[in-house]
């Protein structure tokens, strides 16, 4: 358990740092019940439980046989075996040869030989560490969601920008050997999602945990979120900046002039306007105006803008 302090050290020693981490593995062993069991006895249970299916969700599925004379359970369950984001398999550890580095530690923890060991063990991947969702912002100025985007009516739909909002999940290896912070990630990426039929909408219906996460307590868990114009509405706000540009210059208006300055601004495309002002060769026009800045230098206008801001 000391691999949560020695793997900080080690890249501190040698000035690595992580790139980033392709798979997470948790597991939780309990010798009170099956969570397979348990979780087909709650779904059958059709009058008072559901289970709610996300995007890429699938079935458990069980395989291997069942020792009926012996009384346990020799099949592993398994939940999401071909997704991309978050798998599971729940099987019975005593049918598995002690592992030098597990069996004391079970000893230690209470759990012994004289009854079943069940293991509930996920796998995160990378995708499961970053969520997207789609957002818009219509003419004029409402941020909404693509759903509801589409209900409105044509002429929002058009002109509106499309925005990904990005949440990522941070991984702090330090706290990889801290119990709480693991059941915290435990219950995070746990993709079994079964409800009491306690209300009339299925967002409202309380969840049922399959374990005591209170147990260890928990640990806040670190996100990033960040918003980003997809790259589709970036290459048409850039497409506008120089049919502004052009229309400046072939009538003078400087009215045309400002509105590509405020389209460069929202979309933090200042880099692009300033080559674009070099390529049309209206640079002294533009200079007499007094925004010299933006053609030397579109960081000093971005610090402008967030100063003003």
């Amino acid at each position: 358990m000391e691999f949560a302090r020695l793997i900080p050290d080690f890249l501190k020693a040698f000035d690595f740092q992580i790139n980033n981490i392709s798979q997470l593995d948790i597991f939780i062993d309990n010798q009170q019940q099956n969570p397979s069991e348990l979780i087909q006895a709650l779904i059958q249970d059709a009058d008072n439980y559901q289970r709610i299916k996300h995007k890429n969700d699938t079935a458990l599925m069980a395989f291997g046989p069942i020792d009926e004379k012996g009384g346990s359970f020799d099949y592993t369950t398994y939940i999401g075996k071909e997704s991309k984001r978050v798998q599971a398999k729940i099987y019975n550890k005593v049918a598995e040869k002690d592992k030098p580095y597990i069996t004391p530690w079970q000893k230690a923890n209470g759990l012994t030989n004289e009854a079943d060991k069940w293991r509930f063990e996920l796998s995160a991947m990378t995708e499961a560490f970053t969520k997207y969702k789609p957002y818009a912002v219509t003419e004029d100025g409402e941020l909404t969601t693509v759903y509801r985007l589409d209900n409105n009516a044509p002429t929002k739909a058009t002109n509106a920008v499309k925005i990904t909002e990005k949440t990522k999940l941070d991984i702090d290896i330090t706290q990889l050997s801290n119990k709480a912070y693991l059941i915290s990630l435990f219950e995070h990426f746990i993709n079994i999602d079964i409800r009491r039929k306690d209300a009339t909408r299925i967002s409202r219906c309380s969840k049922v945990p399959l374990f005591d996460y209170s147990i260890y307590g928990k640990e806040e868990l670190i996100k990033t979120v960040t918003q980003n114009i997809n790259m589709s509405e970036k290459i048409k706000e850039k497409k506008f900046i120089k049919h502004a540009l052009e229309t400046y210059k072939s009538t003078g208006n400087v009215r045309y002039l400002e509105i590509a300055n405020d389209t460069a601004e929202r979309n933090e495309l200042y880099e692009e306007m300033a080559k674009l002002i070099e390529a049309l060769r209206i640079k002294d026009s533009v200079q007499t105006l007094g925004i010299d800045y933006l053609l030397d230098n579109y960081a000093l206008l971005r610090q402008h803008h967030l100063a003003a801001a």
